[in-house]
């Protein structure tokens, strides 16, 4: 699994038109530095939709790298479908289902969860659960899925 990479309130739009197979974006000059610029094993999630309206719906995109104002990218993640867009329509980083699942989550319990609670261990698209000891303030990792 990649590490996300995280930027406040990065909107911008598109400086030139993609066809629905494009993989490099060119953003608006100047503002490339708004998002992330990922590393080896980085990545960050972008949604493209229209300036207006509400068709064509919108289209999450994961972002492997950027250059200045460009960005490379995988179409159609998270069940969207890869579009063509024309000049000016919205590049914004906004909270998706992916990354929210993507999440560390934490539940609670009194003591050794062990046997007593549920877990599931990490894929390659989700983190392990995960219990917070609340009698000795131990956290307890899944690594193998079951109870």
């Amino acid at each position: 699994m990649s590490q996300l990479q995280f930027a406040n309130n990065a909107s911008t739009t598109l400086a030139t038109a993609i066809s629905n197979s494009a993989t490099s974006l060119n953003l608006a000059a100047g503002t490339g530095t708004l998002f992330p610029n990922p590393g080896s094993g980085q990545v960050f999630i972008a949604t493209i939709s229209p300036a207006s309206g509400s068709s064509p719906s919108p289209e999450v995109v994961l972002v492997t790298a950027r250059t200045t104002d460009t960005i490379t990218v995988v179409r159609a993640q998270e069940g969207t479908t890869a579009q063509a867009w024309g000049v000016g329509a919205l590049v914004q980083m906004l909270p998706t289902a992916g990354t929210m699942n993507a999440l560390l989550q934490t539940t609670t319990y009194a003591g050794n969860p062990n046997g007593y609670v549920a877990g599931a261990a990490a894929t390659a698209t989700t983190p392990p659960s995960t219990v917070w000891d609340t009698t000795d303030g131990l956290l307890w990792v899944c690594q193998t899925s079951g109870t």
